[in-house]
């Protein structure tokens, strides 16, 4: 494992949407406003070292985590000792770091691996509100780590493109011939959901707010001159799927939502070699880009999120990225030789309910996404425990879905990389305490 980390001390929304206010049933009154100003003001005094710094950046690969003054009133004076903590990671990134900086430092070598053929999982840990969506997706104006690696991957595969339709990603690292009628089909699924965007697209459009930049149209001629040197035969198929597991349930992000707003609940089934895979996901093929850009937008529109207290868009499930290279031998009848995966995890922050005051469904959901990652961290302590004491022991991963879902990945399907993302605030300092120990623990396991 490979944990980074990026440092967010303020929320900077996503590029999808933001979440407005509820309106106020029937008329405002006085006493309204004041019971609310109550509340707010109630909020911030519980955490009135908010403006503290809990982490300082001693230099590229180490941070130092330090209690605020609250947290050491409660302590005697024979236990409080030293509370500085330090901790390792393989790069560490401060919140100025730019997109492109990030991107450079944390993903490039995993996606040159994936198209070099591995499979590699990259998943964001991180409380509420610690800047794992931002650095996920970005803003238009400055895209994340997802629209970057598309932009990347499809540089690297310029005049290599197989756009024929009929080879289709099958279960986990399989693939099926598709008929005429099917390829069809495809098509005419994937021109729908395009279409669905096409008009915010339009709405939106700027310059730069697409992930291909205006190198592409230079570096596209040295390529044409390396492509008439390499064996032209072997081409690449790109597929993407886009899903949430919300309440420990499967949603396609890609298919569209019904008049009625219910959604089709998928289920995770397994092939015959043990490898776990989302029945029914629907799969795009893409043939730039712009189109990954696209449906990720579409699928964005659809995941669940809410506001709470400390979050005005705060995701309320784990999303998942996943895209799917097939390498073709495309001399005289199209053959597969290869089928890898990237997975990209954005997952849901920890929450504590005595400061986000959720009640009802966010409640529900908070629980939820609090057990999942408990049960990853779970896991992760399991497999350090097997490999420090050569025992077997059993690992929960069919605890959560979560877990359950990415078990391929951390039993040697291809290598893990988590970005760690945590909040310089010193009220969040025990979950950023928390969030530092799991990555120390995680830092030790060896996927092989």
């Amino acid at each position: 494992m490979e944990p980074t980390l990026d440092n967010e001390t303020f929320y900077r929304p996503s590029y999808i949407a933001s979440i407005e206010p509820s309106p106020r049933a029937g008329p405002v009154s006085v006493e309204d406003i004041k019971t609310d100003l109550s509340s707010e003001f109630s909020s911030v005094s519980s955490g009135s070292d908010t403006s503290q710094d809990c982490v300082s950046l001693e230099d590229s690969t180490n941070i130092v985590l330090k209690p605020p003054q609250r947290f050491l009133n409660r302590l005697s004076e024979k236990t409080s000792g030293p509370m500085f903590q330090k901790f390792t990671f393989s790069q560490v990134f401060g919140p100025e770091t730019t997109q492109e900086e990030f991107f450079e430092g944390t993903m490039k070598q995993p996606v040159q691996d994936f198209l070099d053929g591995y499979n590699r999982l990259v998943f964001t840990y991180g409380v509420t509100n610690a800047g794992k969506t931002y650095t996920f997706q970005g803003t238009e104006d400055d895209v994340g780590i997802l629209p970057r690696t598309m932009d990347m991957l499809f540089k690297s595969i310029q005049g290599k493109l197989y756009t024929a339709m009929d080879l289709k990603p099958y279960r986990c690292r399989d693939y099926v011939k598709l008929t005429e009628n099917q390829v069809r089909e495809e098509a005419a699924m994937k021109n729908s959901l395009l279409r669905l965007i096409k008009e915010v697209d339009h709405q939106t459009d700027t310059s730069n707010q697409e992930p291909m930049d205006s190198e592409d149209l230079e570096d596209s001629k040295d390529s044409e001159q390396s492509i008439a040197t390499a064996r032209n035969y072997i081409k690449f198929s790109v597929w993407v799927s886009f899903f949430e597991i919300y309440n420990e349930c499967f949603y396609d992000l890609l298919i569209p939502m019904s008049n009625d707003k219910k959604r089709k609940t998928l289920r995770l089934a397994q092939d015959i070699k043990g490898c776990s895979f989302v029945k029914d996901l629907q799969w795009i093929q893409i043939s730039d880009s712009k189109e990954a850009f696209r449906l990720l937008k579409l699928g964005l529109k659809h995941q669940s999120i809410a506001s709470t207290k400390l979050n005005n868009c705060s995701s309320r499930s784990h999303s998942i990225f996943t895209v799917k290279v097939l390498k073709i031998e495309d001399s005289g009848a199209p053959r597969v030789t290869r089928v890898n995966e990237l997975s990209l995890c954005d997952l849901a922050g920890s929450e504590r309910c005595t400061k986000t005051r959720n009640e009802g469904d966010r409640l529900k959901e908070s629980g939820n996404i609090n057990t999942s990652l408990l049960t990853l961290g779970k896991c992760i302590n399991a497999l350090k425990n097997c490999q420090q004491s050569k025992l077997h022991q059993h690992i929960p991963f069919r605890e959560s879905k979560l877990t359950h879902f990415l078990q391929g990945f951390f039993s040697g399907k291809g290598k893990v990389y988590m970005i760690v993302n945590i909040s310089k605030c010193a009220s969040a300092y025990e979950e950023t305490l928390n969030v530092l120990k799991f990555s120390a623990i995680a830092q030790k396991v060896s996927v092989v």
